[in-house]
């Protein structure tokens, strides 16, 4: 080629057809519930079914599979899986089987995001080291090409290319903060958020994350994304600063060359602080349930808001417990309520519930319970408001609020014709009201 030099293009192109390197193709990626996840086919043995896989590079696994799911799917005795994208398939993908429950919850909480299709595993770092990968998540995509090896890596990626290193089974990016101390930013894609070490933050004054300027890979990240103060679970003996999350990779293309050691980190979109993000990891480095709730009345539509609202209702339940007034808590009960994706309100509502049940909060849980009810009409699980109504007729019954209770266990078995513990409380208010032929019934 002109000057010289081959292209990195040709160089796999001729990778492909000379040398029989695994094929790739393109991965369509979305995220969902701050994953990012790629949808396949996934071939057992004996069966070949759609599922939604999880992508987290910092996973040490090649392919995590849900147990259950594998039982199901006829994976036995160290059976391998084929992964199926569209244009291509990866053979010979060893699953390690996990008990953990949060396939299958992210299924159920993101079904409809999903397309009704399961989660079952995550893809690591292992998978993709059979590569190299490009992350352009912008634009909704990982390029998965063949490895090669370069005659002159440097020579071929001079070209904006930075080191790719390895310590343990984590691959990391050079970083700089502080004016010019190093450090080490991990290759990781598991988080939204981009994380920057909490120790450090702290160490410099700034608990909340703005430590001004950071650059990793050579590039300049804080007009981008806002620094989420986090404790590590990655470690470097140059020292870790942090971790790359999706917000980042959403902004950039980044390739990584797993034979070379080399990297090509650039951003694709001009820069949008995220001032609203800034604004919650501030209040919650306050450690101020004030400052908190200012802040959700200040951003209503904050993308954090949801969490930062959880956060207000734990503080706001521990000021109670040294003294405070139910007020508050019912203040942040609202919160949690307008700050929840409107189709999940019921649902959370019971999860809430339960919350406030270990602490014997009867008028905690009685509000939380009606702000559930109202939602329950647009709730994704059709039968979350008739579940609550059930809870809190029981509630009402004990204490002898005979109407109360029966208006909820009444609408509780109207919804659930055959749930046994509803129609049981139904039955004992009819049995307490002398009704004993309609408690029969």
């Amino acid at each position: 080629m002109k000057n010289g030099i081959l292209s990195l293009a040709v160089l796999l192109s001729l990778a492909l057809t000379a040398i029989g390197q695994i094929a790739g193709g393109r991965m369509v990626t979305k995220v969902v519930g701050g994953k990012l996840i790629v949808q396949c086919d996934l071939a057992s043995p004996t069966r070949r079914v759609p599922v939604n896989l999880v992508v987290e590079l910092e996973s040490s696994d090649e392919f995590l599979l849900f147990a259950k799911a594998g039982q199901d799917l006829g994976f036995a005795d160290g059976a391998a899986a084929t992964l199926y994208f569209p244009g291509f398939k990866v053979a010979n993908v060893q699953p390690t089987p996990t008990n953990d429950s949060f396939h299958g919850d992210f299924t159920t909480r993101y079904a409809p995001e999903l397309s009704e299709v399961l989660c079952v595993g995550t893809l690591g770092g292992a998978f993709f080291e059979r590569f190299s990968p490009t992350f352009d998540l912008g634009a909704g995509l990982i390029t998965l090409v063949p490895k090669v090896a370069l005659a002159d890596p440097e020579k071929e990626w001079r070209d904006g290319s930075v080191p790719l290193t390895t310590s343990g089974a984590q691959w990391w990016l050079d970083a700089t903060y502080g004016g010019g101390k190093e450090a080490k930013f991990a290759v990781c894609c598991g988080s939204y958020d981009t994380f920057v070490d909490r120790d450090i933050c702290e160490e410099v004054g700034h608990p909340g994350g703005d430590i001004g300027s950071v650059e990793v890979g050579g590039l300049e990240i804080k007009d981008r994304v806002a620094l989420r103060p986090e404790a590590l679970d990655v470690f470097h003996p140059d020292g870790a600063l942090g971790r790359l999350g999706i917000n980042l990779l959403q902004q950039s293309r980044l390739t990584l060359d797993f034979v070379n050691h080399r990297a090509k980190f650039s951003m694709t979109t001009s820069a949008k602080f995220p001032k609203d993000d800034r604004a919650f990891f501030l209040a919650r480095a306050a450690e101020n349930a004030d400052q908190l709730e200012s802040f959700l009345k200040t951003y209503p539509k904050a993308r954090l808001g949801s969490e930062a609202a959880s956060l207000l209702l734990d503080m706001r339940l521990a000021e109670r417990i040294n003294g405070g007034s139910d007020e508050g808590v019912f203040g942040a009960l609202q919160f949690v309520h307008d700050f929840t994706q409107e189709d999940l309100r019921a649902t959370t509502a019971l999860q809430t519930m339960d919350r406030l049940e270990k602490q014997g909060a009867t008028p905690l849980v009685i509000r939380a319970g009606e702000l559930g009810i109202k939602a329950g009409k647009k709730d994704r699980d059709a039968l979350a408001a008739f579940k609550i109504h059930g809870r809190l007729g029981r509630i009402h019954f004990d204490p002898g609020r005979d109407d109360e209770a029966f208006k909820h266990l009444f609408s509780a078995v109207f919804g659930m014709r055959e749930d046994g513990p509803a129609n049981l409380d139904l039955g004992r208010y009819y049995e307490k009201q002398k009704r004993y032929r309609r408690a029969f019934s």
